[in-house]
């Protein structure tokens, strides 16, 4: 891939909380037209990694850049700004707004942008169109889960970072979410997913990057990690 087709590049990265090096020394990118997972066990640092994208937490070290440009002294709100969106492990939606305010408090632009977006988020994940009025304590965990995925594309963003997006759903509602990653890509967005589940990550990405206790230990295209002796003995039963 050439720098020009690059969405998100992340060099020498470490994070820590106090003595604790939660992420060391990680590099990776995530290129136009691709999702990328990362996979890893509770605890290898995925969320701590995603924090530091968006600009949530503050590196120790290491460079971050969004289409080339350096995000080092961006702040979160600037970063989403500039085209990174973030769906947040545990949905966070807001629970006294219905669907369609959940949606629509994301957008930044005029009213047919608003029309347009909704009717992408309606398209993609029907189940929300069908309760735009419910509110979002009334949604079910997979729904709330589409609706906070929903929400992080309403200002068309260039990289979507995906946290999780599995945990705690039934495993039909699980696929369900997990294959709209494809066609989130297929329409313009590059997409950084964390996941616990390797089976459903590996199945619906290009490329991933394995990480462990803080550091990248593989990393390839799906297919051959799928079939990794590395990866089966370790997250796949043997």
């Amino acid at each position: 891939m050439t720098e020009a087709q690059t969405v998100l590049s992340i060099e020498g990265l470490h994070v820590a909380y106090g003595s604790v090096q939660a992420i060391e020394n990680v590099s990776l990118v995530v290129n136009r037209g691709e999702a990328v997972a990362l996979i890893g066990a509770n605890g290898a640092g995925k969320s701590t990694l995603f924090k530091a994208a968006i600009g949530l937490v503050r590196p120790r070290s290491g460079h971050i850049a969004l289409d080339g440009r350096a995000l080092d002294r961006i702040s979160a709100r600037g970063r989403a700004l500039l085209g990174m969106g973030y769906s947040p492990e545990g949905r966070r939606i807001f629970p006294g707004l219905s669907v369609r305010e959940n949606l629509e408090v994301a957008v930044r632009r005029g009213a047919r942008d608003r029309a347009e977006r909704l009717a992408m988020a309606f398209d993609l994940f029907p189940a929300l169109g069908a309760r735009e009025a419910s509110l979002g304590w009334q949604l079910s965990g997979g729904q709330q889960q589409m609706l906070a995925i929903g929400r992080a594309l309403m200002g068309r963003p260039r990289l979507l970072l995906l946290d999780e997006p599995s945990m705690g759903l039934s495993p039909k509602l699980a696929d369900e979410v997990m294959q709209a990653v494809r066609r989130i890509v297929g329409d313009g967005t590059a997409v950084l997913l964390a996941e616990q589940n390797v089976v459903r990550s590996l199945g619906c990405c290009d490329r991933a990057y394995v990480l462990e206790i803080g550091r990248i230990v593989l990393s390839g295209a799906a297919d051959a990690l799928r079939e990794s002796e590395a990866v089966r003995k370790a997250y796949l039963g043997g």
